[in-house]
């Protein structure tokens, strides 16, 4: 086996063959899995519905339909991950942005306008929560007691959990201390010229050694560069032959020396601090 789920009566699990097998209660078909169902990575088991993710980021819901939890959007894709809760279903996409559908009587499929950058999701009774890349955290839905209301400056989330009246999240060990300059965090574009080696320093409460980043991070990205953004010259920069990190005791800050690349004029890029614990950090830049 490789994964398995559990609803109100009902069991699913998932085979490493990326097959589905379902037993307990089916009054409402949620253990009917349908023929020839397979290359599935991920399912949910919803109070009386079933939720399979494929391979191909496709979805497909099976069970009770009576508030359209089993119906799933058309030309849904691109999904990696879902939640099924008492009759409705959540879909977190490859973009980062969240998709629900079926009962909407508190709320809980009202996905705030703009949420994106999510990186995990979790469904309770009636409310919805999401864990963003940054490790905060958004909650909608059902709220009589206080379930989405989420705790003012809660940041450094690395995991959530929504219960029936409740939520948790599990904060990670590395408290972010924010950039500490001379590079600085966005809104603002720091300007600079191609190929020099920017530092970029930052603290984490101590040293946590040096595996510190997410594999395949730092890394950066080319973005559109905007007309009317806020932008700062960078005034430091640092004499190295490549990226490398180091970690001054003394101070208890890291910092990450970027080595830019020469042929990156005229472009703007985002770099992407990805740390071990998931959350993720970023900074703007535009080359000339």
């Amino acid at each position: 086996m490789k994964d398995v789920s559990c609803g109100t009566f009902h069991t699913v699990a998932l085979k490493r063959d990326g097959t589905v097998v379902a037993w307990g209660w089916n009054g409402l078909g949620q253990t009917d899995v349908p023929a020839g169902l397979n290359h599935v990575r991920a399912i949910a088991a919803g109070d009386g519905h079933t939720v399979a993710l494929k391979d191909d980021g496709t979805v497909v819901a099976w069970g009770d339909n009576s508030q359209g939890e089993t119906t799933v959007p058309a030309g849904l894709s691109g999904v990696r991950a879902i939640a099924a809760g008492y009759r409705y279903t959540a879909a977190l996409k490859d973009d980062g942005t969240v998709v629900a559908w079926g009962d909407n009587s508190q709320g809980q499929t009202s996905v705030p306008a703009g949420l994106n950058n999510v990186r995990a999701i979790s469904i309770g009774t009636l409310y919805t929560v999401a864990l963003k890349r940054d490790g905060t955290v958004v909650a909608w839905g059902w709220n009589e007691t206080g379930q989405a209301n989420v705790p003012a400056g809660l940041h450094n989330a690395m995991g959530v959990a929504a219960g029936a009246h409740f939520t948790m999240a599990l904060k990670s060990n590395y408290e972010f201390g924010g950039l500490l300059g001379p590079v600085n965090a966005p809104p603002v574009v720091n300007t600079l010229e191609a190929g020099v080696a920017v530092p970029v320093r930052f603290s984490l409460g101590g040293d946590q050694g040096s595996d510190i980043f997410a594999g395949n991070y730092p890394r950066s990205r080319m973005v559109a560069c905007r007309a009317d953004a806020r932008t700062d010259e960078l005034e430091q920069a640092a004499t190295v032959d490549h990226s490398s990190l180091k970690y001054d005791a003394a101070g208890k800050v890291y910092t990450y020396f970027w080595k830019t690349d020469p042929t990156w004029s005229g472009q703007c890029r985002r770099l992407a601090l990805r740390f071990a614990d998931g959350i993720e950090r970023t900074a703007l830049f535009q080359f000339r």
